[in-house]
């Protein structure tokens, strides 16, 4: 009798508290945060992109393509970027000179004084002049032209205070075409004058 007693009993306590946390677990209040605690840690925003580091050197040819093909826009001179330390200038002969001449006309003077100021007194540029003829008239003739082309061309910008040492001027006469010289057209395309700009300092 006595220990049914206690059977009951013990069944009983167990059943109360499984009520008991039943009870507080579906029907208690919900947990309130603690007055004066930090708020919960939230997810940062991604970091914004970061620029692409530009090497200044590189930086200032890309300024100075800019300017030269502002200054060449409906002239018929090509400026063309040879790669991040290299620009290329083609100036069509019968733009920059009279026939037989060897004097920069007015057409492509302010052309070139754009590319002086571009050059400025930036000594490591190095520049390399080369004019070149079609094949009208003799090898010595067409030889002799382009050279002293090549050498106004030089004296042009030297006179501009352009400080780099290294300019080289070259003619190469009817030598190097890049068109066939049996059409009027070929040979206006073979009397041309090229530029190449390059910047040796180091990246």
């Amino acid at each position: 009798m006595f220990a049914g007693t206690l059977r009951f009993t013990a069944m009983a306590s167990t059943a109360l508290v499984a009520f008991v946390l039943f009870g507080c677990a579906r029907t208690g209040p919900p947990i309130q945060p603690v007055p004066g605690a930090a708020p919960p840690p939230t997810a940062l925003p991604p970091a914004p992109p970061t620029a692409p580091l530009v090497n200044p050197i590189v930086a200032a040819m890309n300024e100075r393509k800019i300017a030269l093909d502002k200054a060449a826009m409906g002239t018929g001179i090509e400026v063309t970027r040879i790669d991040d330390l290299q620009i290329k200038v083609v100036i069509p002969a019968d733009i920059a000179f009279a026939p037989l001449s060897v004097t920069a006309g007015p057409a492509v003077r302010p052309f070139l004084e754009t590319l002086a100021v571009s050059l400025g007194s930036n000594v490591e540029i190095q520049v390399a002049i080369t004019a070149h003829t079609d094949n009208v008239g003799s090898d010595p003739q067409n030889n002799t032209l382009s050279l002293e082309r090549a050498r106004s061309v030089r004296a042009y910008l030297v006179g501009k205070r352009v400080l780099t040492p290294f300019i080289q001027a070259v003619g190469r006469g009817a030598r190097d075409p890049v068109a066939g010289n049996e059409t009027a057209a070929g040979r206006t395309r073979n009397r041309r004058m090229e530029i190449v700009l390059r910047d040796t300092a180091k990246k």
